[in-house]
């Protein structure tokens, strides 16, 4: 995914760069290339620049301050049916040790471990010993 947008971005610029070359030796005034020189630079300037604008002007009014975290203290509300309650799960039947494609595929994976997993973190979170009451 990431090489396609590369070569893209590559392709546009070297495809705006040749076509403004090709302008200039077509043209018979030069000082007629100022325009599209003038929009190149305003183009390469403000996709460069452009988010620091953005960020700057949206937070005209508010005064910004760095972030000075306490260590090993909790940040923000708690929220949820146990706030605060974290579980771990973990069963290496689940997975196979010896891959045969994929780590996502499915045969890869067990799903009624992955299921009974699943069923026993919820029962954890909530406190209950089955998942309708969780």
């Amino acid at each position: 995914m990431s090489i396609s947008i590369a070569l893209g971005y590559i392709t546009f610029w070297s495809v705006l760069f040749t076509g403004f070359t090709l302008y200039l030796k077509k043209i018979k005034n030069k000082s007629t290339a100022i325009f599209p020189l003038c929009l190149i630079i305003l183009m390469i300037v403000a996709s460069i620049s452009g988010p620091v604008f953005a960020i700057n002007f949206n937070n005209s009014g508010t005064i910004i301050s760095e972030w000075d975290p306490e260590p090993r203290e909790p940040i923000g509300v708690p929220k949820g049916a146990n706030p605060g309650r974290v579980v771990w799960v973990w069963n290496p039947d689940s997975t196979e040790s010896e891959l045969d494609g994929y780590w996502w595929e499915m045969q890869n994976n067990n799903q009624q471990v992955i299921d009974q997993m699943y069923s026993n973190g919820v029962q954890a979170l909530a406190g209950n010993d089955n998942d309708y009451n969780s």
